[in-house]
């Protein structure tokens, strides 16, 4: 699943289970399916996206340190009761699991770029703490807004009030950003 994601993102198409299902039913040759472990013989293509789909949760579920449904809107209760039925140290374990798929698939973008150039590059590389705009934190209930949480609930605000102007800019405006 992690490499044909990484083909779609490589081609700038949506990251979506259909488009997974759609790459292995019409995009895919015998030897890549070989390659992938997926036997055509074994499914009709009506069955690739619930196959895929499958595939693609048996991978989170052992990676996803904060598992819980994302499907819905939960009340502040639900959600409570989700997080005290976590177990600490399997949360732990996924958040390890997640960090080392993450580290690979940055080694992986790294070996795609040319050898030449790799080997002039004396830097270091990691992922930063960019803030990444959740969907879930859209759609929430005005009405009785306080007794709801949103479906992405491990998701927390971000907010920035200091001055991040470069040193001698006078012209930029220091801002409040809130996402």
């Amino acid at each position: 699943m992690l490499v044909l994601l990484v083909v779609l993102a490589l081609e700038h198409s949506p990251l979506l289970v259909s488009r997974i299902a759609e790459v292995i039913s019409k995009r895919l040759s015998l030897k890549a399916m070989d390659l992938l472990g997926i036997n055509p013989a074994e499914v009709a293509d009506k069955d690739f996206y619930d196959r895929t789909w499958r595939a693609i949760h048996s991978l989170l579920d052992v990676i996803d340190p904060f598992p819980g449904p994302r499907n819905r809107l939960l009340t502040n209760a639900e959600q409570d009761d989700i997080r005290l039925a976590r177990d600490e140290q399997d949360c732990a374990r996924k958040q390890v699991r997640l960090d080392r798929v993450a580290a690979q698939l940055m080694e992986a973008t790294m070996q795609m770029i040319p050898w030449e150039i790799r080997r002039k590059w004396k830097g270091n590389v990691c992922i930063d703490a960019t803030p990444v705009a959740a969907f879930g934190k859209r759609g929430t209930p005005k009405e009785g807004k306080s007794n709801w949480v949103s479906i992405e609930p491990d998701a927390a605000w971000y907010v920035r009030e200091d001055d991040h102007r470069d040193p001698g800019d006078d012209k930029a405006k220091g801002y409040r950003k809130v996402l």
